[in-house]
């Protein structure tokens, strides 16, 4: 994987992912929204973001500013680290913003890991996918009221009606019917299901709504803000 990353501020950078214009990658992110694509970025980078700030931080607060007091890079895959901070020194006089000083703060995971300030807002795909979800919750929140409604008054006619057709038939045909094994009240499980069918569809209709609010929900989270915790992602 390959990135290219830009100081903004001594606290903030912007990173893209020159690979995206490759063929391969560009046909399997094909069928992906655009908004699910800069979301698997923020999952990649989550891990690096507490833990950047920190290890700047205590380079910064150390006794030697030195990376090379501070830090020991014994093997063979620190190697490039080691050469680009050379380079950095050589080249760019240490870092960027290398002079400006980072206020010593505790670390926050909702600042740090804020994807709303940090893309979202900024973004007019991500933002257009927040505002579409927001907007799809509070529909689907008032569509599950209606339905949750129409469910109940549903519920109501198909026990009224089942009580009436049961009351309505005679002792011999109920008999009859119990020999044969059927329900409610001497009337045919299919006509009992005949009568429950509308129920179950709209209580149907009723979870559907639900699960749209949940998967919305789980979106707007994804935009805005994700805690990152180690021990849960390995």
């Amino acid at each position: 994987m390959e990135w290219q990353a830009v100081d903004d501020s001594p606290e903030a950078g912007s990173c893209t992912d020159p690979t995206c214009v490759r063929p391969v990658k560009r046909a399997a992110r094909r069928n992906l929204p655009e908004w699910r694509r800069h979301n698997m970025t923020n999952t990649i980078l989550d891990g690096d973001g507490v833990f950047l700030r920190g290890q700047d931080q205590n380079l910064r607060s150390a006794a030697s500013q030195r990376w090379q007091d501070n830090y020991y890079l014994p093997g063979q895959c620190d190697r490039l680290v080691a050469a680009a901070r050379r380079w950095m020194e050589d080249k760019a006089g240490g870092a960027p913003f290398a002079d400006v000083p980072l206020p010593i703060v505790a670390l926050d995971h909702r600042a740090l890991l804020d994807r709303y300030k940090q893309h979202t807002v900024n973004c007019r795909h991500c933002s257009a996918a927040l505002k579409e979800s927001q907007t799809t919750i509070e529909r689907a929140q008032i569509a599950a009221a209606a339905f949750f409604m129409a469910t109940c008054a549903a519920a109501g006619i198909a026990a009224s009606r089942i009580t009436a057709a049961a009351a309505a038939s005679s002792a011999a045909a109920a008999a009859t019917a119990a020999a044969a094994g059927v329900v409610g009240g001497g009337l045919p499980a299919w006509v009992v299901f005949m009568e429950l069918l509308p129920v179950l569809g709209l209580a149907g209709c009723v979870a559907a709504c639900l699960l749209l609010v949940r998967s919305c929900r789980s979106t707007v989270e994804q935009l805005t803000f994700v805690d990152y915790v180690h021990a849960d992602r390995n």
